[in-house]
């Protein structure tokens, strides 16, 4: 189990929780539904760039989605806001552009990427009324007519609280509805392509939301 840190907002903060976190999610177990619905949207999303392209992997952890995207031929770039998730991400993909970058204020010229994927908990991060900051960052960095791919927690109700995290130590989460994120999404220009849900991977306590969308 990782420590418990006082401020739940620091959780990530720390080589021990950045260790701890790859070791679990690297380790993932899916029964074969749950890995076929979820290898299926990643194939949808790959689908929707173009090859070779670049994406950027906005809250890249401890980069457990780069040997996937560099196994498609994808030219990759992750960011992150914990230093300690980046240095093992650097130490696992060598060959990606690592960046400690906070993703409501992302760091690139205009039309840069061609695909964003934003995947895991990094949305729990964000409350409601800052979606609009993200995805607004998100269409400013896609080039005409770019993908991105996310996905969180998904509820009936928006909420905030606070929870033991999986991999040890207390985390704020943000659920958010579908309407709250489709509805930031259109107003940030994007158009949606598909949405869907499924329950997570470890413990099926909660649902994911998954969207994929377009820069319109």
């Amino acid at each position: 189990m990782g420590i418990v840190q006082e401020d739940p907002e620091r959780h990530y903060f720390s080589s021990k929780v950045a260790t701890d976190y790859d070791m679990l999610w690297s380790n993932v177990r899916m029964d074969e539904d749950n890995r076929k619905f979820i290898d299926n949207c990643y194939n949808r999303f790959y689908t929707m760039l173009p090859k070779n392209g670049i994406v950027l992997d906005a809250g890249c952890g401890t980069g457990i989605a780069e040997s996937y995207l560099l196994r498609e031929g994808f030219n990759v770039i992750g960011v992150d806001y914990s230093e300690d998730m980046l240095k093992i991400a650097r130490e696992k993909a060598p060959s990606v552009n690592f960046r400690r970058m906070d993703i409501r204020k992302l760091e690139f010229k205009e039309g840069t990427f061609d695909g964003i994927l934003c995947a895991g908990g990094v949305l729990i991060h964000i409350m409601e009324s800052e979606l609009d900051k993200v995805f607004g960052e998100f269409a400013r960095v896609l080039a005409k007519s770019g993908a991105v791919f996310i996905t969180t927690r998904a509820a009936e109700e928006q909420k905030e609280v606070v929870e033991e995290a999986h991999e040890g130590g207390k985390i704020n989460v943000n659920y958010h509805t579908r309407n709250a994120v489709e509805s930031s999404m259109q107003r940030c220009g994007f158009s949606i392509v598909n949405y869907a849900e499924e329950w997570d991977a470890v413990g099926r306590l909660f649902k994911y939301m998954y969207v994929h969308a377009k820069k319109a």
